[in-house]
């Protein structure tokens, strides 16, 4: 991501797993990496600026859509999360519109709410900037 090959990114992530910093879970291609502790992770994103917090959300959900194909069916408000965090909400809104759909079938109320309340957030965003 963000200009770093496959074979780097990956040399990467398994240093962050031996430190103990990430973990990792699954197995491929459904392999996810997770920050060891939540205030780890949040004082790494918030040290950095916003306009590299976007590039890193861009360059996740374009390789998402692009390498994981399935994680547009199985979980796509993680691709809504990603579109609005890197400041795309014309991309962010059908996920968003789709993860709500996909709620309201197992009749996940509370989540349904909360995932067309995000399309609406990005819905008025979008509308409000023109895109």
């Amino acid at each position: 991501m963000m200009g770093v090959d496959g074979n780097r990114l990956q040399e990467a992530l398994s240093q962050l797993v031996n430190s103990e910093l990430l973990y990792s879970r699954g197995n491929e291609p459904d392999l996810t990496y997770v920050f060891r502790h939540t205030l780890l992770q949040e004082t790494v994103y918030s040290s950095l600026l916003r306009p590299r917090r976007q590039g890193y959300h861009k360059a996740a959900a374009t390789t998402l859509e692009r390498l994981r194909p399935g994680v547009i069916e199985r979980t796509p408000e993680m691709l809504a999360h990603h579109w609005m965090n890197a400041g795309n909400p014309a991309k962010a809104y059908p996920y968003a519109m789709s993860a709500g759909e996909k709620a309201l079938a197992r009749y996940a109320n509370t989540e349904a709410r909360v995932r067309f309340s995000e399309a609406a957030e990005a819905a008025a965003v979008w509308s409000a900037h023109g895109s």
